[in-house]
């Protein structure tokens, strides 16, 4: 296994709105951060690496990654309507290839399992009693462990009851 550290957030997020806008089905701020989150999981739990270099945070109504929050947070409860852009290029925005299968195979899985529901459903899933959130809350973490969101989706995949 070779070692990576993750994709920028922002790219990885900018697939599900390319996902979105190729549909017309846009998504709100925080269904693109719960959509993240199990495409972060999930890709945890089938390579055991990251699929973003930054990590979820403990807020109260789910995990948050903080970058993503910023660059969309002028949203509010409405629908994303453009791309994420470069920081040093305000003109630019990327996505990750498609030449990574890898990423690719679980994008479509997410896309597959979690674009139908509503942030709404999907933030409510993250609430369950024994999800890395809730784990991370109760002990007072500032942050979410990867390793307790790659044990909990290894977990899922195997009893998918718990969700």
């Amino acid at each position: 296994m070779t070692s990576f550290d993750g994709y920028p957030v922002r790219w990885v997020a900018n697939c599900f709105l390319q996902h979105s806008f190729k549909r017309s089905e846009l998504i709100s701020p925080m269904k693109l951060q719960k959509l993240v989150y199990y495409l972060h999981g999930w890709h945890l739990a089938s390579t055991g690496l990251p699929v973003i270099d930054s990590r979820f945070s403990v807020w109260r109504y789910g995990p948050v990654e903080p970058t993503l929050y910023s660059t969309f947070k002028r949203f509010g409860r409405s629908p994303i309507t453009v791309y994420a852009k470069e920081p040093d290029n305000p003109r630019e925005y990327w996505v990750v290839s498609k030449k990574d299968s890898e990423f690719q195979s679980v994008f479509e899985y997410v896309v597959k399992n979690y674009f139908s529901l509503s942030a709404i459903e999907l933030s409510a899933r993250t609430h369950s009693k024994h999800s890395p959130w809730q784990i991370a809350k109760d002990t007072r973490n500032y942050y979410i462990d990867n390793e307790l969101i790659k044990g909990y989706f290894i977990n899922l995949a195997r009893n998918p009851v718990i969700e």
